[in-house]
C-alpha cells in the first residue's frame, strides 16, 4: 500500500516529499531509496511494487530542488544558498532516522541511484554503522582533475552569474558525451534505456526536465571529488553487505570498468561482503530498461542472500 507523508529537511526549511511502499504482514527488512538527478521518486513506483510484493517495505522521497519537495519550478535543481553538499546527505540521514523509528526490529538496506549512489556512498563513509547494508546502483566516477575543474567552474559561475543560474556549459559539460557510445541515437537521452516507452515517460515528465543550477553542480561536484580521493573511505563498516549494480552499457560507470574499480577498492578495503553485478545490455537506467524484470530478480536474490555470508 502507498503512503504519502512529509519530514522537515535539515535545511530548516522544507519539507521532504517522502512516500512509503508497504506490504501486507510483516516486512522481512527495509529498503530506502535515494533517486537521481533531475528525476523524483514517483519514477519508482515499478520497483517499490515489486519489492514490496515480496515483503519489503520501501520508502522514499524527493530530494531538495526535485519533484514535490521544490516548493515551484524555480526550486527545481538547486539544493541549498550555503552547505548543500552537507545537507543533501544530512536529508539521507533524516529519512533513515525516520524509517528506523518506525521499523526498529528491522534491517534497514540504503538504495541509491545515479546521483543518489555518490551521496549514499558519501553518506556511507559518515553515517554507515546506521544502516545494514547498502546497493549502489548505475554509480561511477570522475579523475580528480576534472571533477576539479567542474567544481571552479561552477563556482565561478555563481559568483558571475548566481548561484541559480542554469548554465548550458556545465549541462554540456555533464551530459553532453554520454550518447557517443549509443548507435544511431534518436534523442538526446538514449544513454538512459532502450526502452522507448520509459524514455517518452522521461522527456514528458515536468520533473524530469530542468537543468541544475551553478551552486547545485558546485555541490555536487564537491561530494564527487571527496569522494574521488577517497575521503572518509576506511571509516566505512567492512562487515555489512553492499551490493554495486549497474549497465555493461552505462556510460557513467564507463561501461562498468569505474563500477568494477569501485569494487576492487572496496575490497581492499576489507569489506568482504560486496557484490557486483553488471547487466551486461543495458544502459543507465537498469531500473527502466526492457529487461527490468530480469534487474529487480537480481535484487532481489541479492536481499534474499545478503545474510548468508555472515
Amino acid at each position: 500500500m502507498e503512503k504519502e507523508y512529509k519530514i522537515p529537511s535539515s535545511d530548516g526549511i522544507h519539507m521532504l516529499h517522502c512516500v512509503s511502499w508497504n506490504p501486507v504482514g510483516p516486512s522481512k527488512a527495509v529498503i530506502v531509496l535515494v533517486h537521481g538527478m533531475m528525476e523524483h521518486i514517483g519514477r519508482y513506483e515499478e520497483f517499490a511494487s515489486y519489492l514490496c510484493g515480496r515483503g519489503y517495505a520501501v520508502y522514499g522521497y524527493d530530494q531538495l530542488g526535485h519533484g514535490r519537495t521544490a516548493r515551484n519550478t524555480a526550486e527545481l535543481g538547486f539544493f541549498a544558498e550555503k552547505h548543500g553538499e552537507q545537507i543533501v546527505i544530512k536529508d539521507i540521514h533524516r529519512v533513515v532516522s525516520a524509517v528506523k523509528k518506525r521499523h526498529p526490529k528491522r534491517d534497514v538496506i540504503l538504495f541509491g541511484y545515479s546521483m543518489g549512489s555518490f551521496l549514499c556512498r558519501k553518506f556511507y563513509t559518515v553515517y554507515g554503522a546506521e544502516v545494514d547494508g547498502l546497493i549502489l546502483c548505475g554509480t561511477g566516477s570522475t579523475p580528480v582533475p576534472v571533477l576539479a575543474a567542474g567544481y571552479l567552474l561552477s563556482k565561478a559561475i555563481c559568483l558571475v552569474k548566481g548561484k541559480k543560474y542554469r548554465s548550458s556549459l556545465l549541462h554540456s559539460l555533464v551530459f553532453s558525451s554520454n550518447n557517443r557510445a549509443i548507435p544511431n541515437p534518436e534523442t538526446e537521452r538514449d544513454w538512459l534505456t532502450k526502452d522507448k516507452e520509459k524514455l517518452a515517460e522521461n522527456m514528458e515528465d515536468p520533473f524530469c526536465n530542468f537543468r541544475f543550477t551553478a551552486r547545485a553542480y558546485q555541490d555536487f561536484f564537491y561530494i564527487m571529488y571527496n569522494l574521488s580521493r577517497k575521503q572518509g573511505y576506511r571509516k566505512m563498516p567492512t562487515d555489512k553487505p553492499v551490493l554495486l549494480i549497474s549497465g555493461g552499457l552505462d556510460p557513467v560507470g564507463h561501461q562498468g570498468e569505474d563500477v568494477a574499480a569501485l569494487y576492487d577498492t572496496y575490497r581492499e578495503l576489507g569489506m568482504n561482503r560486496v557484490s557486483l553485478i553488471l547487466c551486461e545490455e543495458d544502459r543507465h537506467e537498469i531500473l527502466n530498461e526492457t529487461d527490468r524484470r530480469a534487474v529487480y530478480q537480481q535484487i532481489g536474490k541479492w536481499l534474499e542472500e545478503r545474510n548468508q555470508d555472515k
